[in-house]
């Protein structure tokens, strides 16, 4: 009896991972981990690099071809944390894929894309060495190469993702439980590796998937 409502206990839990995705699907939409890929997170000094309402852009490259054409993926306007940002760490963030190595930020007028106004030296350091690196942008980072390795707490993504609702499902059917799995398969590698450890009263959050794949019958792989 004990067992059985640790199952049930378990299942009801993980029902409610849907709900919370479906809160939150634009969230986790950009990124996601059917492209293995290495966390960075980036803080911004608002009163030098982030002045002006400067975009910043990260240019992630390797010895052949480049990620996004460029000048590269827009990280932000000034410090707006509208976009690729974490409450949770106070901080910007962006998932480079695993096979660019290299890197580097430039600051632009956001009125002119083409016009350059500062960038930072090139980092070839995103190894598998270190989980997840911090670079802190500010004017004198122009010949600064040293990153400082990040020890991030849980996101807002993970948490609402683990999150439970008020409208708990009473079954666990083959088609809530596929959209469970597209959900996890939908976040970025970080998350889906900080979901996996996250204990639960002494269940991690890949057995609890593992578990709901098992009684329903899903056939969709986690990826």
């Amino acid at each position: 009896m004990i067992i059985k409502k640790s199952f049930i206990s378990i299942f009801l839990l993980l029902i409610s991972i849907f709900g919370v995705y479906q809160i939150n699907s634009v969230v986790v939409e950009s990124n996601a981990a059917n492209v293995e890929s290495r966390r960075i997170w980036i803080d911004i000094n608002s009163t030098t690099w982030g002045s002006s309402g400067a975009d910043t852009y990260l240019y992630a490259y390797n010895s052949s071809t480049h990620h996004v054409a460029w000048p590269g993926t827009k990280i932000t306007s000034g410090v707006s944390t509208s976009n690729n940002y974490d409450s949770n760490n106070t901080k910007w963030y962006f998932d480079v894929p695993d096979s660019f190595d290299r890197l580097f930020f430039t600051r632009r007028d956001p009125n002119n894309v083409n016009t350059e106004w500062d960038r930072t030296v090139e980092y070839d350091t995103i190894d598998n060495n270190t989980p997840t690196y911090l670079f802190t942008l500010d004017y004198n980072v122009t010949d600064k190469r040293t990153v400082n390795p990040f020890n991030a707490n849980e996101t807002l993504i993970v948490e609402n993702f683990a999150s439970s609702t008020d409208d708990l499902n009473n079954s666990c059917t083959f088609a809530v439980v596929e959209s469970i799995i597209t959900a996890y398969n939908n976040l970025a590698t970080f998350e889906q590796n900080q979901f996996d450890t996250k204990d639960f009263d002494g269940v991690t959050g890949l057995e609890r998937l593992n578990y709901l794949i098992d009684i329903s019958g899903a056939t969709t792989a986690l990826n």
